[in-house]
């Protein structure tokens, strides 16, 4: 045997109930902030949950955090993560040299430095060729995308030919390689970067019912 009740809804609950929602929806952009910020928490959240912890050479992720921002209009609610480089991560792709000046070379890049464990991190951020100190180049034996290496280096003075007087950079003895150097580097998209769907979407309907509410 099944149990019912029955609930009475008075004209004047109704009524409060419809004029509510009229007005909330007069404030189309004000709806629009009250879901940005209740996403951009769940947003910042889940950074701190899921990726924050991965730091381990530098602060990126901390710094994607941080960079989250929302926005809003009466058209559109809007979260945006704008660190340098996110994007990259999510969407996934391929980065090529030739757009930007080398920090070690002072010219175009040639071929893109990717940093090993040993490089070290300041402001949060592994160094670049240029702040490493003296680095000494070691080609690369195979044909392929890696074009060579830099690894730690001493300097020395040129006693003969052309260069004489002139100091170079060779390998230190046991000196940490610091960065391969590539034509190219490969990227998978992480497109859970942000929370899901559907925790988005719930947050989003939150956001509405108390935005509605304040109009009661």
């Amino acid at each position: 045997m099944s149990l019912s009740i029955t609930i009475d809804v008075n004209d004047a609950t109704a009524q409060a109930a419809v004029s509510a929602v009229a007005e909330a929806l007069k404030d189309r952009q004000g709806m629009h902030g009250k879901i940005s910020k209740s996403v951009l928490g769940i947003v910042r959240k889940h950074l701190d949950d899921k990726y924050v912890p991965r730091n381990s050479r530098g602060d990126f992720w901390a710094d994607v955090r941080n960079s989250a921002q929302s926005s809003a209009t009466a058209d559109e609610a809007t979260v945006s993560l704008t660190e340098l480089g996110i994007a990259l991560r999510y969407h996934g792709g391929e980065v090529t040299p030739g757009k930007s000046i080398s920090s070690f070379t002072g010219k175009l890049t040639r071929a893109l430095a990717v940093p090993s464990a040993e490089v070290p991190i300041r402001d949060g951020r592994q160094i670049r060729p240029g702040r490493a100190g003296v680095l000494a180049f070691i080609e690369s034996k195979t044909a392929g995308e890696t074009v060579g290496y830099l690894v730690e280096g001493v300097l020395k003075t040129a006693v003969r030919g052309k260069n004489k007087g002139q100091p170079y950079a060779v390998a230190k003895p046991g000196g940490a390689l610091l960065y391969t150097l590539r034509t190219i580097t490969r990227h998978r998209g992480d497109k859970g970067i942000f929370p899901t769907e559907s925790a988005i979407s719930d947050a989003g309907s939150a956001a509405i019912l108390d935005f509605v509410k304040s109009f009661e």
